[in-house]
């Protein structure tokens, strides 16, 4: 899921970022990009809410600590409001090993309070949706194998409601039969490399017999060129 960003100007100099989605290796330069124009703009005080990721990994938690510092230098700096249990364990390992510590907050209002502004200069937070589940996908061969025939797929009632389906749920034969499925073609996979690594020498030993019987000829045509004095030539 992408990440989407929402600058929200406080104050002067503060300022309220809401994200939601996922802040991962990949859109952590998003919010890279987003950032640095704070660097050299009046803004000291940056409040990241970030109640509505779903999601969170050490990209993006460096990325806010790149961001920390830089404003620390300034004299301000940045804060986490609305972290879940997962999130605040991170920075904690994190705030272990980088100065300064980012400071947490349980809402934006707490972290506005306290940097001195009132809570209704506070925006509206968001409820953190649900992160998605993978699925696993229906295997089929040309000829025909299905490890669950029965297995239809479930389609939601409406399409506004979705049910997601726990890992429990996945039907264990199901998996079994796509680990038999996998082993084969592996063994079919290594067995036509081995194929292929055959035949390979076999054109290289008809290689070297072709070599060697030029060879023999060139030589039959030098000998019977000195018997009969006529030049003859030898094209390859």
């Amino acid at each position: 899921m992408p990440l989407s960003l929402e600058l929200t100007p406080v104050t002067d100099t503060v300022m309220v970022i809401t994200m939601t989605g996922e802040l991962d290796a990949v859109t952590a330069p998003t919010l890279a990009a987003m950032l640095r124009p704070l660097h050299a703009s009046p803004i000291l005080q940056v409040v990241a809410q970030v109640a509505a990721l779903r999601f969170c990994d050490v990209a993006g938690v460096r990325q806010l600590n790149v961001t920390d510092r830089a404003l620390h230098d300034r004299g301000g700096a940045l804060v986490v409001a609305g972290a879940g249990p997962a999130l605040r364990r991170l920075i904690t390992l994190m705030n272990g090993h980088s100065a300064p510590r980012l400071q947490m907050y349980d809402d934006p209002t707490r972290a506005l309070a306290a940097l001195g502004l009132d809570r209704r200069d506070t925006p509206p937070q968001r409820a953190a949706g649900r992160r998605h589940l993978p699925t696993l996908r229906r295997l089929t061969s040309p000829g025909g194998w299905d490890p669950a025939p029965d297995r239809r797929p479930v389609r939601p009632s409406s399409a506004r409601r979705t049910t997601v389906p726990s890992p429990a749920a996945f039907d264990l034969a199901f998996l079994a039969a796509a680990m038999v499925r996998s082993r084969q073609l592996r063994s079919q996979a290594v067995h036509q490399v081995l194929t292929l690594q055959q035949r390979r020498g076999e054109n290289g030993e008809a290689r070297i017999v072709m070599d060697h019987n030029r060879r023999q000829c060139r030589s039959a045509l030098a000998v019977m060129q000195s018997h009969r004095g006529n030049p003859v030539t030898i094209r390859d």
